[in-house]
């Protein structure tokens, strides 16, 4: 080993093979926190705000790669920087950027910090930690698991987990591929994600955002009714101009407003009510 790493320095020394210099311009990240269990008890900073303030302006606490299969893994890019993630966390990380996007959402992030909830316990990493918008300004520890991989013992893990991140007035939810994960939100926030890239019109993006303020909600389909492109609705919704029900299907049944309808609280905490609860609060679409 130390010849073949001898060898390959002096290859580099020779200029045989070209030193890349790693570029000074790069954001170097501070190392995320390490909340540790001392004297009977978690850090007392867990949870703070100046504590949470670290946790979103460090570096990720691990590479997001644990021993799961290569065709499970994902790198995506957010924010113009890539991460590494796994398996429904692809789909958790769309939700989220979204959520922060538009509404609800004032910071995430994947593998957060290191945590230690039992005194002679390892180290563990959560999968993303979230900040609510004042003024609930709460916060979440999110972990997302395939429901079929939710047996009794790693249920009572994510408990001891909750129970721990509430006395410090954290919430903790878990994520599954049945709710909030489930086919319809793939089927949704991947076509959203897709319509960053989606050509179109500016006049005609603002003729559709145009009509739905003047009218506070309507059907996908009223629009279509009125001479509107249905191709722009996926496009002003990505952008947080115009606003749907984020936990329903997309179709033309779908109900279109100048104002959130999705509770980014009840969406990230699983506290999904009648998804139809809010209609008698829109503006009416009628005529």
């Amino acid at each position: 080993m130390n010849s073949s790493l001898s060898s390959e320095r002096e290859r580099v020394l020779t200029n045989q093979v070209k030193f890349i210099p790693i570029d000074v311009c790069v954001e170097m990240l501070p190392a995320a926190p390490i909340a540790l269990f001392e004297n009977g008890d978690l850090d007392r900073q867990f949870g703070t705000a100046n504590w949470m303030k670290k946790v979103f302006q460090s570096a990720p606490a691990g590479d997001g790669w644990s021993r799961s299969r290569m065709t499970h893994r994902h790198q995506v890019c957010i924010d113009d920087r890539f991460i590494h993630i796994e398996g429904y966390e692809n789909l958790a990380t769309y939700i989220l950027n979204h959520f922060r996007l538009t509404s609800g959402i004032a910071f995430w992030k994947p593998q957060p910090f290191q945590w230690q909830i039992e005194g002679d316990g390892p180290l563990r990493i959560p999968d993303f930690a979230v900040e609510l918008l004042p003024p609930a300004s709460t916060k979440v520890i999110v972990q997302v698991k395939a429901s079929k991989f939710l047996t009794a013992e790693v249920l009572a893990e994510f408990e001891k987990e909750r129970i721990l991140a509430n006395r410090f007035g954290v919430e903790h939810v878990v994520w599954t591929d049945k709710q909030p994960l489930g086919i319809q939100a793939r089927n949704l926030f991947f076509r959203l994600r897709r319509a960053r890239h989606d050509p179109y019109s500016q006049p005609d993006l603002d003729a559709l955002v145009s009509e739905v303020s003047s009218i506070g909600s309507c059907t996908a389909l009223q629009l279509v009714e009125r001479g509107h492109d249905p191709t722009l609705l996926p496009i002003a919704v990505q952008q947080g101009r115009l606003f749907i029900d984020l936990k329903g299907a997309f179709n033309e049944q779908t109900i279109v407003s100048s104002r959130p309808v999705t509770d980014a609280r009840e969406f990230l905490l699983n506290h999904w009510s009648d998804p139809q609860a809010w209609w008698n609060s829109l503006p009416s679409g009628e005529d």
